[in-house]
């Protein structure tokens, strides 16, 4: 069921207007930036964003640029977080992914709101992801 839904959604997906996806994106941000949960969280997880997801880039500099800590996930053999001081000091990871070049691990019991990518969400905030795992597993 995941899988045919994923084989549908992706294309649709990936076939958006990058002027879409950044409208789309902005509201987003707009949206999530009001959340009383964004607005108390200290120390919040967030996915680098590629190709036709969300973008987060300036999610994360906006973090970043408030003093407070902005945690994005690494994989070596499964998936892990790291805090990010600056949006240049990414680099490509496994799977082409955009991570930390630093890695010191940061305890994800401290986390208070992770920001998670996905294929599809529906209307209840249930999600697929890629089918991977790795934020299941997280």
């Amino acid at each position: 069921m995941k899988l045919t839904i994923r084989k549908k959604i992706s294309p649709i997906r990936d076939g958006l207007t990058k002027k879409t996806i950044e409208k789309k994106s902005r509201l987003i941000l707009i949206n999530l930036i009001k959340m009383s949960i964004f607005k108390n969280s200290k120390n919040i997880s967030c996915y680098v964003s590629q190709d036709s997801e969300v973008d987060t880039h300036r999610l994360i500099k906006l973090i970043i640029q408030s003093k407070r800590k902005v945690i994005v996930p690494f994989v070596d053999k499964e998936m892990n977080c790291a805090e990010l001081f600056d949006f240049n000091k990414l680099m490509r990871g496994k799977f082409g992914i955009l991570e930390p070049k630093e890695k010191k691990r940061f305890n994800k019991d401290m986390l208070d709101l992770i920001i998670i990518p996905g294929v599809v969400f529906d209307r209840k905030g249930n999600r697929i992801g890629r089918g991977k795992g790795y934020y299941d597993k997280f």
